[in-house]
């Protein structure tokens, strides 16, 4: 396990560069604003409105750049990753989804216009830190995916659904194809936002950025 962080006296961003999308991990986290107001970015993956702990982040960093992948395993965890373990690879679900939790702001403040396309970046600006996040690449077999935006008193998110409808039973193991590769940036200075190259065969997504590199698994393991 690797750790990075970047570190400015406005602002940090931290990645760990694989683990599990458990409750307590916080795989990418960010923070920036002032003691009195402070303003965090969480990259979480919800399963019926809940962490899942079968969502597997992997990830490279520099500076205030991160490329991360998310697969799934269809052995791991539901809710905790060894004391909720999924049986036969089966899940049920209603609601699947990646979300970017902004804590200490509230819906109103978090300005934000769903991409006209799925693949395309969104660029907005919170409290002057500037923030850049595109999803190149996302698949869960024949699910129509999108985006939605939401929050409450004290958070807001911008989520990537892989699926929201009636509960159905999901069996991980035998999906074609489930996983997705994230490209997030935040500064204070302006972003020159470039998308990444993305590649793919049967097995692996192949992305770089800003000379950074990834694989990402698109089968479930």
């Amino acid at each position: 396990l690797v750790g990075t962080t970047y570190i400015t006296p406005r602002l940090s961003i931290g990645t760990i560069n694989q683990g599990e999308m458990w409750n307590q991990r916080r795989n990418l986290i960010a923070y920036w604003g002032t003691p009195p107001n402070p303003r965090a970015l969480q990259l979480r993956f919800l399963h019926d409105q809940y962490d899942f702990s079968a969502a597997v982040f992997k990830s490279v960093q520099h500076d205030g750049k991160v490329l991360a992948g998310i697969t799934f395993r269809s052995a791991g965890g539901d809710r905790h990753p060894s004391l909720d373990k999924i049986k036969g690879g089966t899940i049920k679900a209603s609601d699947l989804r990646i979300r970017f939790e902004f804590s200490g702001i509230d819906a109103k403040q978090l300005n934000v216009m769903k991409p006209d396309r799925l693949d395309d970046p969104l660029n907005f600006t919170i409290d002057g830190v500037k923030i850049f996040i595109q999803v190149p690449f996302a698949v869960m077999d024949d699910n129509k995916c999108h985006w939605e935006t939401g929050g409450d008193n004290s958070h807001a998110w911008i989520d990537f659904v892989f699926y929201s409808g009636p509960e159905k039973v999901i069996n991980i193991a035998q999906l074609k194809e489930w996983a997705a590769v994230i490209a997030l940036q935040i500064e204070m200075n302006n972003l020159s936002p470039v998308s990444p190259i993305v590649s793919r065969d049967k097995q692996l997504v192949q992305s770089s950025w800003y000379g950074m590199k990834l694989n990402t698994n698109i089968k479930p393991e």
